[in-house]
């Protein structure tokens, strides 16, 4: 039979795990690139940096520099990430590498700024400025910050010398103050409400005149509240990565991201990720086949002619490649998300196919009965296999026939950097 054969792909399991592998790492790395790309940014709108800006402008402009090199350096490590080819061209091991190498240029980038503002920030501090109270505010400010801690935080830990001077835990207890005032996130409003209740209430100590006898009220209260921030920064933070990961995926997808406050809950924005990457898996699946098919073909003596992906009414892809078998005939081949492969016997040529056309491509069908075998096989030795859904006989009524016009010299379509950007996807009319 040689018609239209219509086949289920499926991908050999141990290599289907490695491409989930490496969507998993590709995603994590990406998320991870744009979430440092997006810290950047807000440094332009810090306190430290108006500050400096004031301050010096020569150290501002090349703190800007500095941060505009990083943004550029940052997006190209993007980019990056999106041309490493498809897993049959190239290890895992070495995949992996680049994107180690991307991660720490910019992790170095990112590094090297911080110590730089945290320089020009020592620099601009009160002179004359105690420097106990110095380090038990930067103690505060790391603590404001870090979400990596599992113990509960402890007056050890905090740095506060809760027995020593009255005066000086009085200062402490006012810079700890301000710091809750600045650490707030715009937008977020419940980190807001403990910000300006844990302030009013540290200021309400601070200012006690029974301070001395009310020291451990107020150990418990600053362990009290450095705990609640710590934790809902962390769910802060852990929302803002499945944002980021939510936005690397419409970008693989070419979908507009939807504005993070339009997930009104949480399990709305998790059940929108586990969407994507359930999409992400098909599309990254069919690129996949259609190019072990690509390199199949061209292996076995087929000439590429041209390859486009084109989407559906519904939304969903199919791929389309055409390879040329001599001067008449070709074959066509379709793949799309749900694994199915279709191939069809196809004339090569413009305008309708004439009665003695017909009669050739029933032939040339006729012939592809003794081809497709081999195909199947080759594909199976790459860890494709086609099983068989329908194959219809041979028959004039399946004569195709398309203009064979080749674009470019390319024997190998790199899908994955087409998917991303590079190629449009065309409509269906």
């Amino acid at each position: 039979m040689s018609g239209p054969k219509l086949s289920q792909a499926e991908i050999e399991r141990q290599q289907r795990a490695r491409m989930e592998k490496r969507r998993e790492e590709y995603l994590r790395r990406a998320a991870g690139l744009r979430r440092r790309k997006e810290q950047m940014r807000q440094w332009y709108d810090s306190e430290t940096y108006q500050k400096l800006k004031q301050e010096s402008p020569a150290a501002a402009g090349t703190v800007r520099r500095e941060l505009e090199e990083g943004i550029r350096g940052l997006e190209e490590g993007l980019l990056r990430l999106e041309e490493i080819p498809v897993l049959d061209q190239q290890p895992l091991d070495s995949y992996s590498e680049l994107l180690e190498k991307a991660e720490q240029k910019n992790q170095e980038l990112f590094s090297r700024l911080n110590q730089m503002l945290r320089k020009e920030e020592d620099r601009l501090a009160a002179v004359g400025q105690r420097k106990a109270r110095r380090e038990t505010e930067e103690t505060i400010r790391r603590l404001l910050q870090d979400t990596g801690r599992e113990a509960p935080i402890t007056p050890e830990v905090i740095g506060f010398d809760f027995d020593g001077e009255t005066q000086a835990l009085r200062g402490r207890l006012l810079a700890f103050s301000r710091e809750l005032k600045d650490g707030r996130i715009p937008g977020e409003k419940k980190l807001q409400t403990l910000a300006d209740r844990g302030s009013r209430e540290l200021e309400v100590y601070a200012k006690a005149p029974d301070l001395a006898d009310r020291r451990e009220q107020a150990k418990l209260l600053v362990e009290a509240l450095l705990n609640e921030w710590q934790e809902e920064l962390r769910r802060i933070r852990g929302r803002r990565a499945r944002y980021d990961e939510y936005c690397v995926l419409a970008g693989v997808l070419q979908i507009n991201p939807r504005p993070a406050e339009s997930f009104s809950r949480e399990e709305d924005l998790v059940k929108e990720v586990r969407r994507l990457k359930t999409l992400y898996r098909k599309k990254d699946e069919m690129d996949y086949i259609a190019t072990q098919i690509n390199e199949t073909m061209v292996a076995l003596g087929y000439q590429f002619v041209t390859s486009s992906v084109l989407r559906r009414k519904n939304g969903s892809e199919y791929d389309y490649s055409l390879y040329q078998a001599d001067e008449e005939a070709g074959v066509s081949i379709y793949t799309d998300e749900s694994g199915a492969v279709m191939m069809q016997m196809t004339l090569l040529g413009e305008g309708p196919a004439t009665a003695g056309e017909e009669e050739l491509s029933y032939q040339r069908q006729l012939d592809f009965c003794a081809a497709h075998p081999d195909i199947v096989e080759a594909l199976a030795a790459r860890g494709v296999l086609l099983k068989q859904i329908n194959y219809l006989p041979p028959s004039k009524k399946y004569t195709a026939k398309k203009q064979a016009v080749q674009k470019g010299s390319a024997k190998v379509v790199d899908r994955r950097r087409r998917r991303r950007g590079k190629q449009k996807v065309r409509s269906m009319q």
